[in-house]
C-alpha cells in the first residue's frame, strides 16, 4: 500500500511528491526539518515484498552510511516506521535536482566523443572510490537511468539498491541488475569490480549510439557497436566490454589510465589465439602461456633421419682423421682439412637432428605470477624478476635452436648485461607474433596496474 502525499514520516519528514515505485519500493521527493529537499526511499513490508528486497534495502543502507563522495548523494537517515496498513523501512538521502542521462536520451540527447571522454574520466573517479574501499565496494547496476546530471553539472550516481561489498568468492545466488548493462559472470551470480567497467562500458555506448545495449548485435559473445569521431575512444569501448575476464581491463584505474594515455591504445585487446595447442591464462594476478610438444611430423622426421645420416659417418670421420698425423708430416694438411671438414658436417647433422627433436618433443612454457617469472625452452628453465624483463622481440637466425625465427624474453642480468631467451618452439610466424602482442600487452597492463 502505497505512502500519501503530504503525510510527516516521524515528525521530520514531510512527503511532497512520488518520484517512483517498483514492487514494495517508493521513492519520494520530501522536505527535511529545515526545509531542505531530501529523497526518501521506503520499503514496505507487505504483499509484494520478498526478503530479498529487505536484505538488499539493508545492504544498501550499511553502505552508504559509510560513503562520502561529491557525486554520491549524501546519507542522512534511516529509520522504521509503523504504520495502520503496515511498516515500512525508510532512507534519507540528500535529493539532487537535475535529470537522469536516461530521460536525456530518450528526449534525443547523443554524446559526442569528447562529452563522452570526460563523462568515462568522472564516472571511474567514482568508481575508483567505491572499489577502494575495504571490502570494494560494487554497485552492479550501473546505467543511464541511475546517473544524474545535476543543476551543478556535476554527474551522480544513485540507487545503490542492487549494491555488494565484495568479500570471498564475490558470488551470490540471486542475480542482480539490469540485463543488457551486466557483465557475463554477473548474470552468472558472481559480481567483482570489473563487473561495474563492463555496465559502464555499456552505458556510455548507450548514451552515444542511443541503442539499449540488449539490442546491439553481437558476435561470440562481443556487443558490436559504431561511434564516430574517435578510434581510441572505440577501442577502449572494446576492452571496457569483453565478455572475457582476462581481456577486459581489470580495475578502474588501469581503465583510467589507457583513457588518459592514448599511445597505449596499440597495446589494447590483442587477437583472439590463432592455435588451440596454445594454452592461454591470464589474470590480474599472473599469466601462464603453456605450448605442449607439437607431436610427429613428416619433414621432422626426415629432419632428423637426414641429420643422423650426414652426423654419425661425419663424426666419426672427424675422430678417425687426426691419427692420420702420425703418418707423415706431408699428411697434415689433408687431415687438418678432412677434420675440419668432418666436424663441420657432424655439427650440421646435429643441426638438422636436433631441430627435427625440438619441433617434435620440445615443449616451451612462459609463465609469470606476482613479482617473478619462469621461462622454459627445449628443457632448460629460467627463473627471474618480472622488472628485469626489457622486452619481447622476434629474434631471427637463431640457429642453435633449429629454427628461423624466436619469440625472444631479453632480461636484464645481474651483472647489467642483457640475456636473451628464446620461447615458442616450433610455432609458425602467425602464433609467433600473436603471442608477442599478448606478452606485451600484459607486460603494459602490469607495469600500469
Amino acid at each position: 500500500m502505497p505512502l500519501q502525499g503530504s503525510r510527516l514520516l516521524i515528525d521530520r519528514y514531510c512527503l511532497d511528491q512520488r518520484l517512483g515505485a517498483s514492487g514494495a519500493r517508493q521513492t519520494w521527493l520530501a522536505k527535511g526539518p529545515e526545509g531542505q529537499a531530501v529523497t526518501v526511499k521506503a520499503l514496505y513490508f507487505g504483499q509484494g515484498m520478498e526478503w530479498q528486497d529487505l536484505k538488499l534495502f539493508e545492504r544498501e543502507v550499511a553502505t552508504l552510511r559509510h560513503l562520502d563522495h561529491p557525486q554520491i548523494p549524501h546519507y542522512l537517515d534511516s529509520f522504521g516506521l509503523e504504520e495502520p496498513e503496515g511498516n515500512y523501512f525508510c532512507l534519507v538521502q540528500a535529493y539532487i535536482p537535475g535529470r537522469s542521462l536516461a530521460e536525456l536520451i530518450q528526449a534525443g540527447r547523443r554524446f559526442s566523443a569528447p562529452e563522452l571522454e570526460a563523462l568515462a574520466v568522472s564516472l571511474l573517479a567514482v568508481l575508483i572510490y567505491l572499489h577502494g574501499q575495504s571490502p570494494p565496494v560494487i554497485h552492479r547496476d550501473i546505467k543511464p537511468s541511475n546517473l544524474i546530471q545535476g543543476a551543478d553539472g556535476l554527474i551522480y550516481l544513485i540507487d545503490f539498491g542492487s549494491v555488494q561489498a565484495q568479500s570471498g568468492s564475490g558470488r551470490t545466488v540471486t542475480v542482480v541488475g539490469t540485463y543488457g548493462y551486466m557483465s557475463p559472470e554477473q548474470f552468472g551470480g558472481r559480481a567483482i569490480p570489473a563487473s561495474d567497467l563492463y555496465s559502464l562500458g555499456m552505458t556510455l555506448i548507450n548514451l552515444m549510439t542511443g541503442q539499449n545495449p540488449a539490442d546491439l548485435p553481437q558476435k561470440n559473445l562481443r556487443a558490436l557497436f559504431q561511434i564516430n569521431g574517435s578510434t581510441h575512444l572505440h577501442q577502449w569501448l572494446a576492452r571496457l566490454i569483453e565478455p572475457d575476464l582476462e581481456r577486459r581491463f581489470s580495475s578502474a584505474p588501469l581503465a583510467l589510465k589507457f583513457l588518459q594515455q592514448p599511445e597505449l591504445s596499440n597495446t589494447l585487446t590483442p587477437p583472439l589465439a590463432p592455435s588451440q595447442r596454445i594454452q592461454f591464462k591470464t589474470s590480474a594476478q599472473g599469466l601462464d602461456i603453456q605450448i605442449p610438444q607439437q607431436g610427429q611430423r613428416f619433414w621432422d622426421v626426415v629432419s632428423m633421419g637426414a641429420g643422423g645420416l650426414i652426423m654419425i659417418p661425419s663424426a666419426i670421420g672427424a675422430l678417425v682423421t687426426p691419427f692420420l698425423l702420425l703418418g707423415g708430416v706431408w699428411l697434415w694438411p689433408f687431415s687438418i682439412i678432412s677434420s675440419a671438414w668432418n666436424l663441420g658436417q657432424a655439427m650440421a647433422g646435429w643441426w638438422l637432428v636436433r631441430r627435427g627433436y625440438v619441433r617434435m618433443w620440445g615443449q616451451s612454457s612462459f609463465v609469470m605470477s606476482g613479482d617473478s617469472f619462469e621461462v622454459q625452452w627445449n628443457h632448460q628453465t629460467y627463473r627471474g624478476r618480472i622488472r628485469d624483463i626489457v622486452g619481447v622481440e622476434l629474434d631471427r637466425f637463431s640457429i642453435k635452436n633449429g629454427q628461423a625465427w624466436d619469440l625472444c624474453i631479453f632480461v636484464r642480468m645481474k651483472n647489467g648485461n642483457t640475456k636473451k631467451f628464446p620461447f615458442g618452439t616450433a610455432l609458425n610466424d602467425q602464433e609467433r607474433v600473436w603471442l608477442l602482442k599478448t606478452i606485451r600487452t600484459w607486460l603494459t597492463d602490469y607495469a600500469n596496474s
